[in-house]
């Protein structure tokens, strides 16, 4: 078994064990549970295939500490992608730059923000990522 596909198993078999439990709670704001970050991991991995990510494509990820970014990692990996975080304390021109080959996702307060090469959409929208519980 690959490396990839025993995370992914952990993953899966941690979601389906704490089905009702909390995984994720933000200071002062949304907690998720387990079953909630499943159907936003199964909504991005969606979003993914809709947009042409393939296995081993490099996803950026922009945005500060919060359970939507750790999620979004989560997602991101057990898809296959390359996760490739960069830190919102960069300079616009710098994320500019470090990001341009790569598709962008970022973290905009419950929402995201999806773009890449001759495209750029709220993908990853509201209506896509509302709360399941």
């Amino acid at each position: 078994m690959s490396v990839l596909a025993s995370l992914t198993a952990l993953f899966e078999v941690s979601i389906r064990s704490n089905w009702d439990n909390r995984a994720l709670s933000d200071y002062g704001g949304s907690s998720y549970t387990f079953r909630d970050v499943g159907a936003r991991i199964l909504a991005i991995h969606e979003i993914f295939r809709q947009n042409g990510i393939n296995k081993g494509d490099k996803v950026a990820l922009l945005g500060k500490n919060s359970s939507n970014w750790g999620i979004i990692y989560i997602a991101t990996v057990t898809y296959g992608a390359v996760i490739v975080p960069i830190l919102p304390d960069f300079k616009p021109a710098d994320i500019t730059l470090y990001s341009e080959p790569l598709r962008l996702l970022s973290d905009v307060r419950r929402g995201f923000h999806f773009q890449g090469p001759g495209y750029s959409a709220d993908a990853l929208s509201e209506s896509c990522l509302q709360d399941t519980g």
